[in-house]
């Protein structure tokens, strides 16, 4: 899996964590996903576990080049056969 992407924690009281895409820009449906555990009071440490499988999740969808909210059951099982 190419390693594009990352998850960056920050000084930003109101987005500790950000996952970010290949050109360094957040993930916005990611950031606002985040906002919300935020939101619910879940600590920077739930939230920077949910963003790394969030980025292994992007990092496959980038890959085969599926925009994460089309991808299907298809790219979903090909994603977990290719974790093992």
């Amino acid at each position: 899996m190419p390693r594009v992407g990352a998850v960056r924690t920050t000084e930003d009281l109101w987005e500790p964590v950000r996952l970010i895409d290949a050109a360094g820009d957040a993930v916005p449906s990611v950031a606002a996903f985040l906002k919300e555990l935020q939101a619910s009071g879940r600590s920077t440490s739930t939230q920077r576990s949910y963003a790394m499988d969030l980025l292994r999740w992007f990092r496959f969808a980038w890959a085969v080049e599926v925009p994460w909210d089309q991808a299907t059951r298809l790219e979903a099982a090909t994603s977990v056969a290719g974790s093992r």
